[in-house]
């Protein structure tokens, strides 16, 4: 409440301050100057109060969950078995039957594989995954609202979500989740959205193709996430064209590139699952 209340101060005396009109001309433009920088600093420094909110929050639901994420016992051992048999010898669908997609497991066995068989390396990761949604959510939001949502909203997903505790036992968290196909996806789905703003706001190709490669990553999760992100980017793809009035060529190649993007993750593991099964079975 007290940067709340900081930064509307900083607002009210300074952003919406008229100028300083002097007959004198020169002494006159001193003093817009000087009101100018002042203006520039108080907009740095309410910059740092509202980042500063966001980052200690969640540095103290951190520090208050500390390693109380899981429980070991309730809806949580699929997460740890799975990755850890597939960092052995074993095969996702061949000897082990597994109802959602496969780039979860997949990559928790590679953090297995280099760090270790930890809960503690797949929850630190979870922390990166974590403060990097946070982040995208803050960007998002300080692009497309103001600067007071960018704050409440990246806090209350730390609140609400990244570090929720709705029952007395553990899990249900980003953390430690019941599903990572859900937070994987989640996060590659605003990864999708932020590559598609970085695009709406630089005009460079690559960032469509960005998009549509971390749309194919959310496809390798969840049915669900696939269809809700799917819902964001179609739509947000067509607005894009319409804002930009982009011509009939531009507008098939940035579909072209999309598509291209979608597929390869896809293409990459049905090509990586025909080697221990048949190519229909691993598609």
């Amino acid at each position: 409440r007290r940067c709340f209340l900081v930064h509307g101060l900083l607002n009210i005396v300074f952003l919406h301050a008229g100028p300083v009109k002097d007959p004198g001309g020169q002494s006159g433009g001193r003093r817009n100057l000087k009101g100018y920088l002042i203006m520039k600093d108080a907009d740095r420094l309410a910059g740092i109060l509202k980042v500063s909110v966001v980052v200690l929050t969640g540095l103290l639901l951190a520090r208050l969950s500390w390693l109380a994420w899981p429980d070991l016992i309730v809806d949580y051992g699929r997460e740890v078995y799975v990755p850890w048999q597939l960092s052995g010898s074993s095969v996702l669908y061949r000897d082990i039957a597994y109802f959602y997609g496969p780039l979860s497991v997949y990559w928790n066995s590679i953090l297995f594989s280099v760090f270790g068989v930890s809960i503690f390396v797949m929850e630190m990761f979870n922390l990166v995954v974590v403060a990097a949604l946070t982040f995208m959510i803050y960007r998002l939001f300080e692009w497309e609202g103001d600067n007071l949502s960018s704050v409440v909203v990246s806090a209350a997903f730390l609140i609400l979500f990244a570090f929720a505790k709705y029952f007395p036992m553990g899990g249900y968290n980003y953390v430690a989740p019941y599903s990572h196909e859900l937070v994987h996806g989640a996060f590659l789905s605003f990864a999708a959205i932020y590559m598609l703003r970085l695009h709406l706001k630089g005009d460079r190709l690559v960032w469509v193709f960005a998009s549509g490669f971390c749309a194919g990553l959310v496809a390798l999760t969840k049915l669900e996430v696939t269809l809700a992100m799917a819902a964001a980017l179609v739509s947000g793809l067509v607005l894009v064209v319409l804002v930009k009035r982009a011509p009939a060529k531009r507008a098939m190649k940035m579909a072209g590139l999309f598509a291209v993007g979608l597929a390869l993750p896809v293409v990459a593991f049905i090509a990586y699952l025909s080697f221990y099964m048949d190519a229909g079975q691993a598609a």
